[in-house]
């Protein structure tokens, strides 16, 4: 069965409303029609199992028939800070990391990477990746929708990762290793945070802040890697390898 995507303010009285966006596509690409059932998603948790009463011209409303808590999902939860890329390039990661499984984006301002925007331009940027990543999870089937945070300093955004997570910071040289031994060396966390760097490197200062902080350095391979490709394996490689379990 089909799912869609309602926003929590649109759910209330045993009824639900979806956006023009998916009415559309229920409507005109699906031609449904009244009295069919569908599966609709909250993307935080909850998911809804509902009947159609009838469509208007940008909404469609929908009769609840059963409630239940979104299924969990494989795999550890992963939470993802990354450097702001240059250009149009975070658009790709969110729709790229939101397809490996990635839970959370706090996108990081350090001193090598794009410059912090303006407290309005970054609420129109999150605004646009999270329509970038609820994107992603109907192309690619998932049912909870990715938090995307708003630009920050890097210290803030370090302090907010709950006490309880691994901390792995992706980055090549010294002291690096693979992510596959720092997983046998971390233990069964229900979290793993990864920080991705800018292309340039962290300043020296930021390196000791982020060691302070007990980050482990991990390496991604012997190659270069521009910071959203860096930020895609971090979270396909970190997946895998906590959903392998700690012995091979």
């Amino acid at each position: 069965m089909r799912h869609f995507f309602v926003d929590p303010g649109g759910v209330g009285d045993g009824t639900l409303r979806l956006g023009p966006e998916e009415t559309h596509h229920l409507r005109r690409v699906l031609r449904a029609r009244p009295g069919e059932r569908i599966l609709v998603s909250d993307g935080h948790s909850t998911l809804y199992r509902a009947r159609v009463v009838r469509f208007d011209p940008d909404r469609t409303l929908c009769r609840v028939e059963e409630e239940a808590p979104l299924p969990a999902e494989p795999g550890p939860r992963t939470l993802l800070l990354v450097a702001l890329p240059r250009g149009d390039r975070m658009r790709w990661l969110v729709q790229k990391a939101t397809e490996a499984g990635v839970d959370r984006i706090a996108p990081v301002v350090m001193e090598r990477s794009v410059r912090a925007p303006a407290a309005d331009q970054g609420a129109r940027q999150r605004e646009r990746w999270e329509r970038i990543a609820l994107e992603a999870c109907k192309q690619c089937g998932r049912m909870v929708v990715p938090h995307v945070a708003a630009p920050r300093a890097l210290d803030r955004v370090l302090a907010d990762v709950p006490a309880g997570a691994v901390r792995l910071y992706c980055a090549a040289g010294d002291g690096a290793v693979p992510l596959a031994r720092a997983r046998g060396a971390a233990g069964d966390h229900a979290l793993v945070a990864l920080l991705v760097g800018p292309e340039g490197g962290a300043s020296a200062g930021e390196e000791e802040r982020i060691a302070a902080r007990g980050w482990v350095r991990v390496g991604l391979g012997p190659w270069t890697l521009r910071v959203e490709t860096a930020a895609v394996l971090a979270v396909a490689l970190a997946r895998y390898e906590w959903s392998r379990g700690r012995d091979r």
